[in-house]
């Protein structure tokens, strides 16, 4: 596929390939620029429905307490209707800041927030994710969030509502949402895609879990084959990421760098032996007819 060599990391490409990899570059953003937005205004124009979705937040984080608060000061100050939104947080059992993470949703559930918190080691990402979701019995979305992430958009909530209106109600889809950054990558992968619950139902699963490296690019993925998706116009979000934010550089986020600078962090190997399972699992989600 295209997107496997779009993807590929360029320490793997040799002198003929990154000029090939130029021009393939520029094919696919036109192509997919295309793709997104026909699909979109298509969407937005002649599919009408009224949805008032729960909303579920999934949330991994470790020995983040403080972002925690600032994600969750967000959430209170942004939603418009915080009754229909559950937050699910996973942290590991041996969690540091376990008090800090307690004392702060209890702050949060006094002033109307749903939190639950969650303790089990979630080594590797998908594990702990797929874990949050099979807690969920109710149908909505399901928004994959991060601990760096604040939402920016006042009735974010009320928008992603219409955004999944101009969907099929009863088909599996995902909403790839846009964030202040990435704006050249917005068509192709987004950090923090949105999942309806019946893409858990049509694949038993959030993220593949040998896959757990690039849990993003698997749902962008299977949306591109699929053609079950449709993108935001608005920005819902900021991520403070470390990369960009100095000041946003903690404990973890080292932990991290070093981990992808190991062999256990090269994914895309088997990211290209997988197309045929990818296929399948796009096959799962377009077919699912749910009544």
């Amino acid at each position: 596929m295209l997107s496997d060599f779009f993807f590929e990391p360029p320490k793997k490409r040799k002198f003929l390939k990154k000029i090939k990899y130029s021009i393939l570059k520029k094919v696919f953003l036109i192509k997919w620029f295309l793709i997104c937005n026909i699909k979109y205004y298509i969407r937005i124009f002649f599919i009408r429905n009224t949805q008032n979705n729960n909303i579920f937040i999934l949330l991994l984080s470790k020995n983040r307490a403080e972002k925690f608060k600032r994600l969750l000061n967000s959430i209170n100050i942004l939603s418009k209707k915080k009754n229909r939104i559950k937050i699910l947080v996973l942290l590991d059992e041996d969690e540091k800041m376990k008090k800090e993470y307690i004392s702060i949703s209890e702050h949060f559930k006094n002033k109307g927030l749903s939190i639950e918190i969650f303790f089990k080691n979630f080594y590797p990402y998908s594990l702990g994710m797929n874990f949050l979701a099979k807690k969920i019995k109710k149908e909505g979305l399901f928004c994959i969030f991060s601990d760096d992430l604040i939402i920016t958009m006042n009735g974010w909530d009320d928008y992603i509502d219409y955004i999944s209106s101009k969907l099929p109600k009863k088909k599996a889809f995902s909403i790839w949402t846009r964030s202040d950054a990435h704006t050249e990558k917005y068509y192709t992968l987004v950090e923090h895609p949105i999942v309806n619950s019946l893409w858990f139902k049509a694949l038993g699963y959030i993220y593949e879990e040998k896959f757990s490296f690039i849990p993003d690019l698997q749902i962008c993925e299977l949306g591109r084959i699929s053609g079950n998706f449709i993108i935001t116009k608005k920005i819902i979000y900021k991520h403070l990421r470390a990369t960009e934010y100095p000041e946003e550089k903690d404990e973890t986020y080292l932990n991290l760098q070093k981990f992808r600078k190991t062999e256990n962090y090269n994914w895309f190997a088997e990211w290209k032996k997988n197309v045929n399972k990818r296929i399948e699992d796009a096959k799962k989600i377009k077919n699912l007819n749910y009544y």
